[in-house]
């Protein structure tokens, strides 16, 4: 990855100059403990991605159809599939499509993530999320019909229980909360995990409002609050395989065993649970409809 910011990212001295920046260009590779998870970040100040470019090759490899509609998210993320490279030139450094793709592979097989933040002219930041196998978090506790989940206290802003005048309904057939003026997505965590007994309406629940890494501030719509708890996290991986939504679980003083949850991959699921129930919309118009 570092090869790559270094051959696709970084701009010869010459163009660094003549867009204002100094010639010389940085990456800087950091890593960090957050939420129960370990955080690697590379970061360069080059050109950004070429999404014009990705997109053409895209094409032409027959990864995208002529004329679709794509975010900058799903463009970027197009770096990802098997044999892509936009380099014109094979070379010791790159070229050969082989390199994004086994990272990504290799990432999730160890039940972490990969995220992507490119801005034109600034920048590229890799974020990989990585799992630990044992380490102490502190958590909140929460309750969804029978079933009892953990959320990194790291994670979590806020807890509430929102008035029915502040929810809105969106044409996908979510939710969002109107919570100061800033519009935040609710995840009801029953429907997510198909949990019997829960309850189903946002006014008659409690919003838990956790920050994500890539998706900003998201609502979590859970019963009720049990408390906070520091627990042992126990990774899944080694006896199981990686489940959408959890990134690890832990055994609470009462001898039960409790998931703990992946509040990024939260947000995610909801929408692409919304977009299987729901294929023919694909605007995000609000209706705000009380």
């Amino acid at each position: 990855m570092i090869r790559n910011a270094i051959d696709h990212g970084i701009e010869s001295p010459e163009d660094r100059i003549a867009v204002g920046k100094q010639p010389e260009g940085t990456i800087c590779l950091s890593a960090e403990h957050r939420g129960g998870r370990i955080v690697i970040r590379i970061d360069d100040d080059g050109r950004g991605i070429n999404r014009e470019r990705v997109v053409e090759k895209a094409i032409e490899k027959g990864l995208v159809a002529p004329g679709a509609t794509l975010t900058d998210e799903e463009i970027d993320n197009l770096i990802f599939a098997p044999g892509f490279s936009t380099a014109s030139t094979v070379s010791a450094i790159s070229g050969r499509g082989v390199g994004m793709d086994v990272v990504k592979r290799n990432i999730q097989q160890l039940g972490g993530r990969v995220f992507i933040i490119s801005k034109p002219g600034e920048g590229t930041t890799f974020m990989l999320t990585l799992p630990l196998t044992l380490a102490v978090l502190d958590g909140m506790i929460v309750s969804v019909g029978r079933e009892t989940y953990v959320l990194p206290l790291a994670n979590v802003i806020e807890s509430l229980r929102p008035n029915e005048a502040d929810i809105y309904r969106v044409v996908s057939g979510g939710e969002i909360l109107l919570l100061r003026g800033e519009y935040v997505p609710l995840v009801p965590l029953y429907k997510l995990f198909h949990v019997r007994g829960g309850v189903d309406e946002a006014a008659g629940g409690v919003v838990v409002v956790v920050e994500t890494e890539d998706s900003g501030k998201v609502g979590l719509l859970v019963d009720g609050l049990v408390g906070q708890q520091q627990v042992v996290i126990k990774s899944l991986e080694p006896n199981y395989d990686p489940v959408p939504g959890i990134a690890a679980a832990t055994i609470l003083g009462n001898g039960r065993v409790a998931l703990i949850l992946d509040v990024s991959s939260l947000r995610e699921m909801s929408v692409a649970r919304a977009r299987a129930a729901r294929p023919a919309l694909t605007s995000g118009v609000l209706e705000f409809a009380s």
